[in-house]
């Protein structure tokens, strides 16, 4: 009979690090499985596009450990946001990120013994449903490390001292007082650039390049830009329509970037390095926003360029780092992880909780006065199809 450890262990074995990326060539017997779960789970409402059940596996100790499994769309199996199975491609190799499942038997992945687990729990789920149990058998039992939850970011802060201390070795306090006190005094205005062209985008880049020491000699912005940016790897389709803007074409520029600006990778001008991209403000003009530096001492890197651009006659906005500034005051809201799977965005989303700081673990133990702090979401909880 599996346990904890063993399924953890199948989910490793599958899945590696990803979540829910890598689907694995399956035996005929495990397709067979697959298959037979969602024909058992047809009697249960889809909760937008999937099926969520809690199971469990006694742990190390004889203690029930919860695993949430997501049925996707009629065709693919989650264990924990692991991927275990796909009725449509499980029969065949996927290659992911470099990876692929070329190391598993020819037959490919025998997985009945752990999809044998999952059928039994859906199973036992929708007897539980049937006598009307479920729902307060899982509000008595599952345990807070299976929740998601969201806390000001300064209240986590007083429970894990050393989470800001990480954060602030990120940042040189000169340098943030110094952003904060820029971003009050500029954080209402709706200045900007009536119209923009490509040449200003352009050099405007050029000041970056040469603020981060590039080698652009004997190069104009434009050439520039076309050496140092993922347009260099990504020329087809709408970047290929920017190469072939004309530089003083404001109208012909604010329709590139209408059609093709999202997806197109324009924003990297330094690829895998630094993010820098134009934006209408509240008041529709034009401003620069440089989102991100993953250079050496990058963060701090990012807040004095932005100062030092507004300093130079470049309008940039100020409002757009408004979640930045909650973030470094601990103002924010954090999402706080389950222990074994990702936070849970989508109920986040229904329940209207905007989550403006990238998620973090709850401590073990949890603090008693912190669990009173936290806004738990609501768990997963299925129900019973309306002919069932």
């Amino acid at each position: 009979m599996l346990n904890a450890n063993d399924i953890h262990d199948t989910i490793r074995k599958i899945s590696g690090d990803y979540i829910g990326v890598r689907i694995p060539k399956l035996t005929e017997e495990s397709l067979e499985l697959l298959h037979e779960i969602f024909q058992v789970a047809k009697a249960v409402k889809h909760d937008g596009m999937s099926k969520f059940f809690w199971i469990t596996a006694e742990d190390e100790k004889g203690q029930d450990e919860f695993f949430l499994i997501k049925l996707d769309m009629d065709k693919a199996v989650f264990v924990n946001g692991h991927i275990l199975g796909d009725i449509e491609n499980g029969s065949g190799r996927i290659m992911v990120y470099g990876r692929d499942d070329s190391d598993s038997e020819e037959d490919g992945y025998d997985l009945t013994e752990i999809l044998g687990w999952v059928l039994d729990g859906v199973k036992d789920d929708i007897e539980m449903l049937r006598a009307g149990t479920y729902e307060d058998y899982i509000k008595r039992e599952l345990p807070y490390s299976c929740y998601s939850g969201v806390m000001k970011l300064n209240r986590y802060w007083k429970y894990c001292p050393e989470e800001k201390i990480h954060m602030q070795r990120e940042f040189e306090p000169q340098v943030v007082d110094d952003f904060l006190k820029w971003h009050h005094r500029n954080k209402a205005s709706v200045k900007g650039y009536n119209n923009m062209t490509f040449g200003q985008f352009c050099e405007a880049c050029m000041y970056i390049y040469k603020y981060m020491g590039y080698d652009v000699e004997g190069l104009t912005p434009r050439e520039a830009y076309f050496r140092y940016s993922a347009c260099t790897l990504y020329g087809a389709g709408g970047n290929e329509k920017l190469r072939q803007l004309p530089e003083d074409d404001a109208e012909a520029f604010e329709k590139w970037l209408d059609t093709h600006h999202r997806g197109s990778h324009c924003d990297e001008i330094r690829f895998g390095r630094i993010w820098f991209w134009v934006e209408r403000n509240i008041s529709g003009r034009w401003n620069f926003v440089v989102a991100d530096v993953r250079e050496d001492n990058g963060e701090n890197v990012r807040l004095q360029m932005v100062m030092d651009m507004s300093k130079a006659g470049y309008h940039m906005d100020a409002a757009w780092y408004s979640s930045l500034v909650k973030s470094l005051k601990g103002k924010c809201m954090v999402g706080l992880q389950p222990k074994h799977f990702p936070f849970d965005n989508l109920r986040a989303f229904y329940e209207d909780i905007t989550v403006s700081e990238y998620t973090r673990y709850l401590p073990e133990p949890i603090p008693k006065e912190m669990l009173k702090e936290i806004r738990w979401l609501s768990p997963r909880i299925c129900e019973l199809g309306d002919d069932s």
